[in-house]
C-alpha cells in the first residue's frame, strides 16, 4: 500500500498537518488490541458472538487504517511528483 509506505517514512517527509499526529494509528491499534481480546475470549470460551465481534472490530480498525492511508496517498501524490509516478 503506498500511503503505508509514505507513513513510515513520515520521519525523512514532510507530512500535510493532518497526517503529522500518530492518534489516528495508536486508535486504531487500540481498537484492534480490543477486538483481539475479545476473539481471544471467544475462542477459549467457544462463543460465537464474542469471536464474530471480535471479528468484526478488528476488521473495521484495520480498514479504517486503510482508509487513512489512501488519503495520505491521494493528498502526497498531489504534492510529490515521486509518489505519483507510483501509480500505474
Amino acid at each position: 500500500m503506498f500511503g503505508e509506505r509514505i507513513w513510515a517514512e513520515r520521519n525523512k517527509v514532510e507530512l500535510p498537518d493532518q497526517f503529522k499526529s500518530a492518534a489516528v494509528e495508536n486508535v486504531t491499534y487500540m481498537f484492534q488490541l480490543v477486538g483481539a481480546m475479545v476473539l481471544a475470549y471467544g475462542l477459549i470460551q467457544l462463543d460465537l458472538l464474542a469471536v464474530v465481534s471480535g471479528i468484526v472490530i478488528v476488521q473495521c480498525a484495520k480498514a479504517w487504517f486503510i482508509d487513512r492511508m489512501v488519503l495520505l496517498f491521494e493528498d502526497m501524490k498531489v504534492r510529490n511528483l515521486e509518489y505519483a509516478a507510483w501509480e500505474y
